[in-house]
């Protein structure tokens, strides 16, 4: 076509009124301008192909992306994909289908770590308010007069048990820069001994009140409190029997978690078998 074109341009001026080329010089010269227009358009085309395919390529990117970030917790849960519960409700669960706890129908799981998280288990179920906000029983206070805590309460049971707190009264009375499960290992120093008959009077003082509206057949120690030895399990639960309102004949037992500091993870999949055997999740 390009050549066509020039031919015919070229050809106009070989006419007898205006001979300026020989017919066959005229057909070369526009095959040779011809030729060039269309390496300088193909050019042109590549770049503009490359351009588009950059743009193409960029966009589908883009949209990639945009269809990975759409996919939220809410859509998930939608489409019954997703089961989500707090950490110590999930290890409750797990330690009473798989763990310590399968022969109890009623239990209290305490989690000692950053704070004192709770999990409850009541005639086989985990307990589930209509608001949807787990239990707390971190922030039971067991000294109105106490400090404040970042909850508003004063005297917070979590003020004197979570794990940073223990760990510094520890290393201050050790001088040793350990970890809290390296601490409970030790507990046979009589410093460390001091430090560990205060937490279980504290923590006592808060389960028993729990313990009172409860009644659980079965108290389980979580995250860090499943460290704890034995011996102070066994004081523990000596002091929750000795002060409990309910049935002296009664036993309450306190035991350290089965899955130690994996049983949180252990109830996200119990979360999701109990779902699906209940034929909520696909």
């Amino acid at each position: 076509e390009q050549k066509g074109k020039w031919l015919d341009w070229m050809l106009s001026y070989t006419n007898d009124e205006n001979p300026q080329f020989p017919s066959d010089q005229a057909v070369m010269i526009a095959c040779m301008m011809a030729q060039d227009t269309l390496k300088r358009d193909l050019k042109k085309y590549e770049a503009q192909c490359e351009r588009t395919n950059r743009i193409n390529e960029e966009r589908k990117r883009k949209k990639l992306e945009q269809q990975q970030n759409d996919i939220d917790t809410k859509s998930l849960q939608s489409r019954n994909n997703v089961v989500c519960d707090n950490d110590n409700q999930s290890a409750a669960l797990a330690e009473k289908m798989f763990g310590n706890g399968r022969d109890s129908k009623d239990i209290l799981l305490i989690g000692l770590a950053n704070g004192v998280g709770c999990g409850i288990i009541v005639d086989n179920e985990t307990y589930q308010s209509s608001s949807g906000y787990t239990p707390e029983i971190g922030h039971l206070s067991i000294d109105y007069k106490g400090e404040r805590c970042v909850c508003g309460n004063k005297g917070c049971l979590e003020l004197y048990l979570n794990s940073a707190t223990v760990l510094k009264r520890m290393r201050e009375a050790t001088g040793k820069f350990y970890d809290y499960k390296t601490f409970c290992q030790l507990w046979e120093q009589p410093e460390i001994g001091v430090i560990f008959e205060d937490l279980v009077e504290k923590l006592a003082a808060g389960l028993v009140s729990a313990v009172n509206i409860l009644n659980p057949e079965l108290i389980i120690l979580g995250h860090n409190g499943a460290w704890w030895p034995e011996k102070y399990l066994q004081m523990l639960e000596d002091e929750i029997n000795s002060r409990k309102f309910s049935n002296k004949q009664t036993k309450i037992r306190v035991v350290p978690a089965f899955y130690s500091e994996t049983t949180a993870v252990m109830g996200a999949v119990c979360n999701m078998l109990t779902k699906y055997f209940q034929g909520e999740v696909l």
